[in-house]
């Protein structure tokens, strides 16, 4: 005996058996959700530390791609090298001699970099955290002793006092000033780690810098063979505008950080600061977050330079103040330029929200991802005002 096949019943048939399934799996998820989630993420962590070197070679890549190009513009005029052709009439490449010889050259002129900051900067470095912890050390010892006194004398007074928690607190406080130069010169020991596998991406940087025009068409065929030719080119347009914007900003933010950093620590070796290297470190570095930075950099320097008395800290914050005005209006918008366009507003809350989420490296990050989420907008923007135009002209 047979029976008819009814199409409805089949299509039915199939979503229930497909919602079926789903239930039966939402239920063990919703179930060992937390086990569930905790195994996911612990693999997503273990992938991610799987391939940092290779997205750190890309942001090295990134950066280092401007310099790479004016290096190569010098060898270039040099040896009269044409580019070559491959492939595609529209494809050219730089000459492989050239390339391989401009990346040799960034690479040396990168390490002397690090050979000129350990001879010079570390050694005063690590001086001044081993100073700042012994006097910190010392001011610790000496509130212990004038607080132990105060709480010695408010017991004989008869003055009602919790001494206990007030001893837990100094207790506290003292084991925490003892500790902080250990933990400073503990974090420059995994900064020094962290730079040493830095240095182990920098084959794949090499690598991605020597074939960074091949890797590209090659990513353009891929996309070509599931994506139309237009939705190609947009996404080609979207990634030019983010990297006009956010290419000479990077590249201008880290060099003017070296130069305020260096021109702070000169600076506060002419005031005869007794912090000046880890002061003119702390200005360079806060000084890439916008209004914030320089106001956190200054009053840090200020600070350490109240250890040697009120005169120094005054002088240091005028000099830093000088120099932070001279940065905002005369080196800033040459170096980094106003590529980013960003209203004051937005910059501010975006630093205040991101800042408030992931600490300084949110404050490092928010105008960066601010600028290209404004160019996100701006493609909608005219993508809608393009559909609108071509709407109303064949009305």
């Amino acid at each position: 005996m047979q029976f008819e096949k009814d199409p409805v019943l089949k299509k039915y048939s199939f979503y229930i058996i497909i919602t079926a399934i789903g239930v039966f799996i939402s239920f063990f998820i919703i179930k060992d959700f937390y086990t569930i989630s905790t195994i996911l993420l612990n693999g997503v962590s273990r992938f991610l530390k799987v391939i940092t070197p290779l997205t750190t070679g890309l942001i090295l890549a990134y950066i280092l791609s401007r310099p790479l190009k004016q290096i190569e513009k010098f060898y270039s005029m040099i040896s009269f090298s044409r580019k070559i052709k491959w492939g595609k009439k529209d494809r050219s490449f730089p000459n492989p001699l050239n390339r391989t010889l401009s990346i040799i050259t960034l690479y040396l002129i990168i390490i002397l970099i690090f050979i000129l900051i350990g001879i010079f900067v570390i050694p005063q470095l690590s001086n001044n955290i081993r100073q700042l912890s012994g006097i910190l050390s010392d001011t610790s010892h000496s509130m212990d002793e004038n607080i132990e006194k105060g709480l010695t004398w408010l017991e004989k007074a008869s003055i009602p006092i919790d001494t206990q928690d007030a001893k837990k607190m100094l207790t506290q406080l003292s084991d925490w000033s003892s500790s902080f130069g250990s933990s400073l010169l503990l974090a420059l020991k995994v900064f020094s780690v962290r730079v040493l596998n830095i240095f182990l991406a920098i084959v794949i940087t090499f690598y991605i810098l020597q074939s960074k025009e091949r890797i590209a068409y090659k990513i353009r065929d891929i996309a070509l063979l599931y994506f139309k030719p237009g939705t190609v080119k947009h996404v080609e347009g979207f990634l030019e505008d983010v990297d006009h914007v956010l290419g000479r900003f990077i590249i201008g933010v880290i060099t003017d950080a070296f130069i305020i950093g260096t021109t702070a620590t000169i600076i506060l070796t002419f005031l005869d600061h007794n912090f000046a290297v880890l002061g003119g470190m702390i200005v360079g570095c806060t000084n890439v977050v916008p209004y914030f930075g320089p106001i956190i950099g200054g009053g840090i320097a200020a600070t350490l330079g109240l250890l040697q008395g009120t005169s120094k800290a005054v002088a240091t914050l005028l000099f830093i103040l000088a120099l932070q005005q001279i940065d905002g209006n005369i080196l800033q918008p040459r170096i980094v330029g106003k590529k980013v366009g960003l209203d004051p507003l937005f910059v501010i809350l975006a630093v205040i929200v991101f800042g408030r989420y992931w600490g300084f490296k949110g404050m490092v990050i928010a105008v960066p991802t601010m600028a290209v989420i404004k160019v996100i907008i701006i493609k909608i923007i005219n993508h809608r005002k393009t559909t609108i135009n071509t709407r109303t002209g064949h009305i």
